[in-house]
């Protein structure tokens, strides 16, 4: 599973550490980031859905996205996001 978080969606809920702190804490603005690898994807799927922007993208390891579900009016900036992922 890949992970991809937005930084121009996260406005520091934090409910993404709430649920899984060992992959999410908030760095010093506030902005979620990872920090360890998504060693259980149940948790961090979980973490992605608590999230109340939807600023967590989840991917297979394809590279396709299932988190959040892609709709047409996102689909371009949703896109975008797959070809900045990391390798």
């Amino acid at each position: 599973m890949l992970v991809n978080i937005s930084r121009d969606l996260c406005i520091g809920a934090a409910a993404c550490v709430a649920v899984a702190g060992e992959v999410f804490q908030l760095d010093e603005e506030g902005i979620a980031i990872l920090v360890g690898p998504s060693i259980d994807n149940t948790n961090t799927t979980l973490a992605a859905e608590a999230c109340p922007t939807r600023a967590i993208f989840l991917y297979t390891d394809e590279k396709v996205q299932f988190f959040p579900p892609i709709d047409e009016l996102a689909k371009d900036y949703q896109e975008e996001k797959i070809h900045n992922l990391p390798d």
